[in-house]
């Protein structure tokens, strides 16, 4: 399915390029999973950075973000899938 490969992707650029830090033993894998569960969550259709920077900063296995809602979707939009 295109939507966990496209987190897939988002989740392993994100930590390459340092836009998030995990929390101390968290796996992307982990956070991949949190997004896809909280994707399913959503009641209807979420602009994408604002829903993915909301989630991010919630969970408790990102330590930190380091990009914005623009950033975000500027890298999903870079994604070669």
């Amino acid at each position: 399915m295109l939507i966990p490969r496209v987190m897939t992707a988002l989740v392993a650029r994100l930590v390459d390029q340092g836009g998030v830090e995990l929390a101390p033993g968290v796996s992307p894998e982990a956070l991949v999973a949190e997004l896809l569960d909280a994707l399913q969550d959503q009641a209807d259709f979420a602009q994408l950075g604002p829903f993915l920077s909301r989630t991010l900063i919630a969970s408790d296995l990102v330590a930190e973000l380091y990009l914005d809602d623009r950033q975000l979707v500027e890298l999903v939009n870079d994604l070669a899938l």
